[in-house]
């Protein structure tokens, strides 16, 4: 059985409370059966993810906030996590935090 890619998403620039515990995650997941691929900053999260042989693919995703309106940085985010989804081949994507 071949194991099946994930794409995991995280727009923290920071490790925080959150991203430790996906970092867990990561860490726990049966590498047999999944293959974890991380998206997320070029920064402290991707540095410790790769400490676990993860593939990271660097992606600069903005925080959220109930105040902004639609920004036309998501629309060109979104694509570009399309784009990893494609070339991985990834059958399902977690969205982790946004």
């Amino acid at each position: 059985m071949k194991a099946r890619k994930i794409l995991f998403v995280d727009h923290a620039t920071d490790i925080g409370g959150a991203e430790r515990s996906l970092l867990l995650l990561l860490s726990r997941l049966g590498r047999h059966h999944w293959q974890p691929h991380l998206a997320c900053a070029p920064q402290e999260l991707a540095l410790e993810a790769k400490k676990s042989r993860l593939p990271i693919h660097p992606v600069l995703l903005p925080r959220l906030r109930r105040s902004m309106r639609f920004p036309i940085d998501w629309i060109s985010n979104a694509r570009a996590l399309a784009r990893i989804v494609g070339n991985i081949g990834a059958e399902a994507v977690y969205a982790h935090t946004v």
